[in-house]
């Protein structure tokens, strides 16, 4: 009887062995372990697509998106008539915030498979981060809902997509969101509302938020202080975080309200009925269509009354929506009443209350440091309209020594910045004038505010937390008055701070008015002195008084729902 021999290092395993020992480990949800399988594998065997793709997944489940498209770029090389391997890799460019190359890849993947709903859908994706890619974005998600009609969340980015578009009018946008809401609903079945079983108008209500983000993103930053500063005495509060990740931001929530759910694999129908099972008085949906929604719970009626906070899209569309929650400058002054078929209702003093902005000094304004001044933009690339880059041409013209920085949050690559700045020059623009930045994080997006004297918003979509962070850093927007919700988040930050006059009337207006701003740098200094104590002042950050408004509503609400606590 002799000793078996030691297992050989996975250095002397053959490719094939490795490949398959990866696969194995990424399915345990060891993907630092399969990673390195993989890795020796394509080392070995640099002809092997398996390996290269099973890298790519492995980066992926790590998080380490650049490195998972370099290695779906070279399995595509090897394999280039794969679409599920091009759509692999678009969907990863996607995650790593470089949209162009993105629809580069998606491209090549629906030209191979004509079917493939997931390459679609992110190709849509792509085409929202890209200049004047909207109306493609929405056909590519129309061609998704042809092969699949019943994905409510493929909808819904559509609906998103349609707001960017400046040709859209009133009637299309708020009717294709009402039809969303009869599709979606009819989808769902019939549904009543669950019955109130304690009909008391005075108790203690379990209040419940779900939200898919609930991490390091700006939705976060305004339900801080909420979770915060509820009045426990009266509202038992809870949270169904269907996030698609979990993060520092996360544990910092999770501290205000410890009775927090994961709840992110649970399907509509099955997180209704949790919800329904755990006597939810009141269910409070934030961000209305954007991604991770799960409108589709609010959809299958999972409480006796259901709230939309924080809305950042023109209207729900769904009849189980019980209120829908802005205020007087976000209204359009009643027009939201007239053209949305939800169910409106102002807080006074503003629609949310800001958190997380950072401890640091107001920047000096550039010329300060010898530099020209600077008008410029934060937002996403999607946002920057045609009629937006008319505005700034005329701006400019009328400004003959500034200069225009434009700093989006995505990455893009010298080919997609030649064709946008190509076409914003025949738009009128000087591009010679325009320095365009992408992506930044942390410390260097903040720094880039102290390079700007006032911000320019966009039209139709205006900036929302871009103008708050730039007021906080010192920096005004210059804004122009739209559509209800979201032609109007300029007006909302600029005017809770004290400077409704910021928000121009009409485009000749906010040209006016932007000229007007560079010709009087005084004025602009003090307002970049006085914004701290304006916040201060106001309720956009960390208010009490706003928390308590809401409160008021909720119980103005459920006062109602306790009238006919059977419906």
């Amino acid at each position: 009887m002799t000793d078996s021999a030691p297992p050989l290092p996975p250095e002397d395993w053959p490719p094939e062995a490795l490949i398959d020992a990866g696969r194995q480990l990424r399915a345990a949800g060891r993907p630092t372990e399969a990673l390195a399988a993989f890795e020796i594998a394509a080392r070995k065997a640099p002809q092997a697509v398996a390996a290269w793709s099973g890298l790519a997944l492995a980066n992926f489940d790590l998080s380490r998106y650049h490195l998972a498209a370099a290695a779906f770029e070279r399995a595509v090389e090897l394999a280039p008539d794969d679409p599920i391997l091009w759509r692999n890799l678009g969907h990863v460019r996607m995650l790593a915030a470089w949209p162009a190359p993105a629809a580069d890849a998606l491209e090549r993947a629906v030209a191979l498979d004509p079917a493939n709903l997931g390459a679609w859908n992110d190709l849509g994706n792509a085409y929202c981060g890209m200049w004047d890619r909207v109306p493609k974005a929405v056909a590519a998600y129309d061609r998704a809902l042809a092969l699949d009609p019943t994905r409510a969340e493929i909808l819904s980015r559509r609906l998103v997509a349609l707001a960017f578009d400046e040709t859209v009018d009133d009637i299309a946008l708020w009717g294709a969101h009402r039809a969303y809401g009869a599709k979606v609903e009819a989808l769902a079945g019939p549904r009543t509302s669950p019955p109130v079983a304690n009909p008391d108008p005075d108790r203690r209500l379990v209040v419940a938020y779900l939200s898919g983000n609930l991490f390091a993103h700006i939705m976060s930053a305004e339900l801080r202080t909420l979770f915060a500063c509820h009045d426990r005495a009266a509202f038992d509060v809870r949270v169904y975080d269907v996030s698609p990740t979990r993060d520092a931001v996360t544990e910092e929530l999770r501290a205000l309200v410890p009775d927090w759910r994961f709840v992110r694999d649970l399907d509509d129908e099955a997180l209704a009925a949790a919800i329904r099972r755990e006597d939810v008085d009141i269910l409070v949906h934030s961000m209305g269509h954007w991604q991770n929604n799960r409108l589709g719970t609010i959809a299958r009626r999972a409480a006796p009354l259901q709230v939309e906070y924080l809305p950042q899209s023109p209207a729900v569309g769904l009849a189980a929506c019980d209120a829908y929650v802005v205020d007087p400058w976000l209204s359009g002054g009643g027009a939201l009443a007239r053209l949305s078929g939800d169910r409106i209702f102002e807080l006074p003093s503003g629609y949310g209350t800001t958190s997380m902005l950072p401890d640091l000094p107001v920047p000096p304004p550039p010329r300060v440091r010898g530099r020209p001044f600077t008008f410029a933009s934060f937002n996403r690339v999607a946002k920057i309209s045609r009629g937006t880059v008319r505005r700034w041409a005329e701006v400019l013209a009328r400004v003959p020594e500034a200069r225009l920085l434009v700093k989006i949050p995505e990455r893009f690559d010298a080919a997609e910045e030649a064709r946008m700045r190509g076409d914003w020059a025949q738009l009128g623009l000087d591009v010679a004038r325009v320095t365009v930045r992408g992506h930044a994080e942390g410390a260097d997006y903040w720094a880039t505010f102290g390079e700007a004297d006032v911000l320019l918003d966009c039209v139709p979509f205006n900036g929302g937390r871009t103008t708050t962070c730039g007021a906080w850093m010192g920096v005004p927007t210059v804004t122009e008055k739209g559509r209800p919700i979201y032609g109007r988040l300029g007006e909302c930050v600029m005017s809770r701070l004290g400077l409704p006059e910021f928000a121009a009337e009409d485009a000749d207006g906010y040209v006016a008015l932007a000229v007007a701003v560079a010709r009087d740098p005084a004025r602009l200094d003090a307002i970049r002195g006085s914004l701290r104590a304006r916040f201060a002042a106001s309720t956009l950050l960390g208010s009490e008084r706003h928390v308590r408004e809401l409160e008021e509503l909720y119980r103005r609400l459920w006062r109602g729902r306790c009238v006919n606590p059977s419906v």
